[in-house]
């Protein structure tokens, strides 16, 4: 009787959509050649997560298809609830302002119940990022999936490396980069979900399948699906109290600059400075350089942010775009975020 019981729970308990995304920029190959291998696996996915309702969503085949990040604009800064809701007239220019809707009416509405539970997006970037989970401050639930996937991770790339060579053995680092701000004024694709995660993974070119990108994302990938299976079927799911994070605090802008014959040149005027290049997630302390200027001028770091900071997609080509928000990222360091609570502890 009990076990029919169970069953017939089981067979009336509904789904919790997850919708993994990749293709948001359409330059960026790794997210879209995993939601391949997703396609070829989807009955052994079906069956390893049997309270999941697994959905792949290729967010814009058009920018892909043109090798470029988007058509007409970001189309990971489309997803504000209040430009969501705005009428788009039918002759409306923006390519990605229509795709954002189709999405939205997709794996949303954004903020309605019938949304999915979670959006996973997959991004690679040309920094030397390692392996980002990205999470907002207001989701719960993304703060402690992101805290499953640090606690499991160098557990998970062990087991990933008994079939490889040395050689072969691929290790890049995870961190966790918390956004503030609330999900309606969120404007990322991964906000149209109740929660949304974002992987982000490199440093990779753009326009290129790396190997060991994959398998870094796969792995984050495969520990936020367990993550949520677990929590979903109702199985309590040990957590560390805190997790170390990088709270997102502003960009600094390149220094502008114009190139001699071309308005539109997207070329900032000056470079990141050799020191920082590569240093994602170090410190940046006050009067250290920030960029070198086209007449060789060393523009250092005026300490406006804190000090120290600790610098986040250093270098991205994204961030030449101004549609992307041109700049450099600056984060602090919390090293103790509460996987349960809010925010972070008072430094």
């Amino acid at each position: 009787m009990l076990l029919l019981l169970s069953a017939i729970i089981a067979m009336t308990t509904p789904l919790h959509r997850v919708a993994v995304v990749g293709g948001t920029h359409g330059n960026e190959f790794t997210g879209i050649y995993i939601l391949e291998k997703m396609r070829l696996r989807a009955a052994e996915l079906a069956a390893e997560h049997p309270s999941l309702a697994i959905e792949t969503v290729f967010a814009n085949p058009a920018a892909h298809a043109a090798n470029r990040r988007f058509i007409d604009d970001d189309l990971n800064r489309q997803f504000v609830a209040e430009s969501l809701a705005a009428e788009l007239p039918a002759d409306a220019a923006c390519f990605e302002a229509r795709r954002a809707r189709e999405i939205d009416a997709l794996i949303g509405p954004k903020g309605s119940e019938a949304a999915a539970s979670v959006c996973i997006d997959m991004h690679t970037t040309t920094a030397n990022m390692g392996c980002t989970i990205i999470v907002s401050a207001s989701s719960s639930l993304a703060v402690r999936a992101a805290a499953y996937v640090h606690a499991h991770w160098e557990a998970e790339c062990a087991a990933d490396d008994v079939a490889r060579s040395e050689s072969d053995r691929i290790h890049h680092p995870l961190r966790v980069l918390v956004e503030q701000g609330t999900q309606d004024a969120a404007g990322h694709l991964a906000s149209v979900a109740t929660d949304g995660v974002e992987i982000e993974v490199g440093p990779t070119p753009q326009g290129v399948v790396r190997a060991d990108v994959v398998a870094s994302t796969e792995r984050a990938l495969r520990l936020l699906l367990r993550f949520l299976e677990l929590q979903f079927s109702g199985v309590s799911v040990p957590l560390p109290e805190s997790v170390p994070a990088y709270e997102v605090l502003a960009k600094v802008p390149f220094v502008d600059g114009a190139l001699e014959g071309c308005d539109d040149s997207l070329l900032p005027g000056a470079v990141v400075a050799p020191s920082l290049q590569d240093a994602d997630f170090s410190p940046l302390h006050e009067g250290e350089p920030l960029f070198e200027a086209l007449n060789g001028t060393v523009v250092t770091y005026d300490g406006s942010l804190g000090d120290p900071v600790y610098p986040v997609f250093i270098n991205e080509a994204a961030y030449y775009y101004r549609e992307s928000g041109r700049g450099v990222g600056m984060s602090r360091r919390v090293d103790e975020w509460p996987v349960e609570l809010e925010g972070p502890h008072s430094d």
